[in-house]
């Protein structure tokens, strides 16, 4: 190709693109863009061109020109003309590219949005047009997971909360728990009313309070399958069937005799409705698991704590 030949013979000759530049009276850019293939010479410069690589204008083309061509001038510029469509139909191609595979990405981006709106996905709760929602989330649960129940417990009794949600959460980032640009998108109104809530105060009445618990267990698959909403089919390798069930529960709270499984989320835009809708059968399959694993204590309460709604949602 021209542009590659421009670029060989410059660099054999020991010339720069400036160099090269000067002796034609361009621009260095000009050059630049010979060499990409975004241009080529007229058929004067290209005339130029060979005289200043001491280079015929037939290698320079990468084909024989027969010497006694009449009209030498009126072939380059046919020559060129030929290759200036060719750089045309490339872009030409180049931008039809672009164009389809654009509208490729978006179909799959709204089935991404499709199959999240089938299976009721909590990840359409996030409000995307406040880029702080999500880091507001993080930052709350940062808070929860590293809360000293037991301080806040104190201050609500004394009446000091409004001071002592800013104290700890200054704790936890002194004590590294929680990134200081995470810390300081607390919301403390929401903590505030998590910690005035039902949901604190079972925290509060519990033996121990197991937090971000991880757990694997080993379940009957037609156990499982119960938990989701369906039903089991009537066969006896279902029913010897084993399912292996893992996950990180937010909250275990343990009694003498049973214990309490609570969750909490951040999710916008949600009802009651909603929330259970979207995490009753996490929930269910988490109690079947935490409850073998604790066995003979079974978990009697399920619970999600709503931190937008502030309001604590029994699972039943």
């Amino acid at each position: 190709m021209l542009n590659e030949n421009i670029k060989a013979l410059r660099k054999s000759k020991g010339l720069s693109q400036q160099d090269l530049a000067d002796k034609l009276n361009v621009v260095r850019q000009t050059v630049s863009k010979w060499e990409q293939g975004l241009s080529v010479p007229d058929s004067d410069l290209l005339i130029s061109l060979s005289e200043a690589l001491e280079t015929p204008v037939s290698t320079l083309l990468g084909e024989t020109v027969a010497e006694t061509e009449a009209d030498t001038v009126k072939a380059l510029s046919e020559k060129l003309e030929i290759i200036n469509l060719q750089f045309a139909r490339r872009k030409a191609f180049r931008r039809e590219f672009l164009h389809w595979s654009l509208i490729a990405f978006c179909a799959l981006l709204l089935a991404g949005f499709a199959a999240l709106a089938v299976v009721n996905s909590p990840y359409l709760g996030w409000d995307f047009s406040d880029p702080e929602t999500a880091v507001m989330g993080t930052a709350l649960h940062a808070f929860l997971e590293h809360a000293d129940f037991a301080a806040l417990a104190a201050a609500k009794q004394a009446g000091t909360l409004e001071m002592a949600i800013p104290a700890e959460r200054d704790r936890q980032v002194e004590a590294k728990l929680t990134a200081p640009e995470i810390a300081e998108r607390l919301d403390a109104k929401r903590i505030r009313r998590f910690v005035e809530s039902e949901a604190f105060a079972r925290i509060c009445a519990a033996d121990e309070v197991l937090r971000e618990l991880d757990f694997i267990t080993a379940l009957p698959a037609a156990e499982v399958l119960a938990a989701q909403g369906t039903a089991p089919a009537d066969s006896a390798a279902v029913a010897q069937a084993k399912v292996l069930v893992q996950g990180i529960a937010d909250l275990v709270l343990v009694f003498p005799d049973h214990l309490e499984l609570l969750d909490y989320k951040t999710d916008r835009r949600k009802s009651e409705d909603d929330f259970l809708a979207a995490y009753r059968a996490q929930l269910d399959l988490y109690a079947l698991a935490i409850s073998k694993r604790f066995a003979p204590k079974p978990v009697t309460y399920k619970g999600i704590y709503s931190l937008e709604l502030g309001k604590l949602i029994e699972v039943k």
